[in-house]
């Protein structure tokens, strides 16, 4: 986890407000989950009837795409992603609101990392998330 905070120059902590997005993104890239998070950042889902409005993971994490008919008031104008820690495993509980740009920002600083501790993967990685 060290080079990921470096990534990100420093960890902040659970109480920073951007801890959930940090932390979830982490799980993703270690458990190596990043078709899934590739197919969440789709404008159109990867495959044909099985679009992904989420992904989650133990303990207690969310990382949740808002869908085009969800009007729901807790998601600030111009939102499409939510970043969420369980209140049951962390506290405080928090959530992050991003866009997709935000999204993609944090996701540019961890791919270089990931990438040098696993060179094999690199070409296939960078080009999920190139949209190549």
């Amino acid at each position: 986890m060290t080079d990921f905070i470096e990534a990100f120059d420093g960890w902040s902590g659970p109480s920073g407000p951007d801890a959930p997005v940090k932390l979830i993104l982490y799980q993703i890239f270690s458990e190596k989950r990043l078709e899934l998070l590739a197919q969440l950042l789709a404008e159109t889902p990867l495959f044909i009837g099985r679009e992904v409005h989420g992904i989650s993971g133990d303990p207690g994490w969310y990382l949740d795409r808002r869908s085009a008919t969800d009007l729901a008031p807790e998601w600030p104008d111009g939102s499409e992603y939510k970043a969420e820690l369980d209140p049951k495993f962390y506290a405080p509980p928090q959530t992050f609101f991003m866009s997709r740009e935000t999204l993609l920002h944090y996701i540019d600083v961890v791919l270089p990392i990931y990438c040098s501790l696993h060179p094999d993967e690199a070409d296939k990685v960078k080009a999920l998330f190139s949209g190549e």
